[in-house]
């Protein structure tokens, strides 16, 4: 798949992907880590055992490249509970983005 040239999502520069370099970069410094956002080793072992017990999407019902996702989000005071959780396959959950 070729890439056509399109302005970048945040200083308009063109470019061939979301972002230019210099946005990349800037972007990637800024994000915690995984871990510092909560998304520890006691994440990825509820993330597995949910992923096991509902292993297809909850939107498109997917059996490939599947994600835990919070229903509320962390940020928004979501909890990391089966109760606020869903299987989401990645193309599902980046449709879905952080609201």
């Amino acid at each position: 798949m070729i890439k056509l040239p399109r302005p970048c999502v945040d200083c308009q520069v063109v470019t061939r992907s979301a972002r230019c370099t210099n946005c990349q970069r800037l972007k990637d410094r800024t994000r915690p880590t995984p871990t510092q956002r909560g998304y520890d080793s006691k994440w990825r072992k509820l993330s597995k055992e949910f992923r096991n017990a509902y292993p297809y999407c909850f939107k498109c019902g997917s059996t490939k490249d599947l994600t835990t996702d919070h229903i509320v989000s962390k940020k928004n005071g979501g909890q990391s509970i089966w109760s606020n959780l869903q299987t989401l396959c990645r193309s599902c959950n980046s449709i879905k983005g952080s609201n």
